[in-house]
């Protein structure tokens, strides 16, 4: 367990290390974007996970006839 965390910590260290090594060498207003980008993507992804993903619920009350409605009596249906 600690010798596999160990080596997700080493990776993603490298990842790192790769990532800032290629973005060395791109123009300031490029990293700007990638950067503005990247947190406008964080802030979405931490708002959805706010919310349940699907939920279906019904609320119904037993004393409401519309939830005992017959069905229709048309031959054509």
């Amino acid at each position: 367990s600690q010798d596999t965390s160990e080596k997700a910590q080493d990776c993603e260290t490298q990842f790192k290390a790769k990532r800032d090594f290629l973005m060395s060498g791109l123009p300031d207003l490029l990293k700007r974007q990638i950067a503005k980008k990247a947190a406008a993507l964080d802030v979405y992804n931490a708002a959805s996970t706010s919310f349940q993903r699907v939920v279906h619920v019904q609320q119904k009350d037993d004393g409401c006839r519309l939830w005992h409605l017959e069905p229709p009596t048309c031959s054509l249906l």
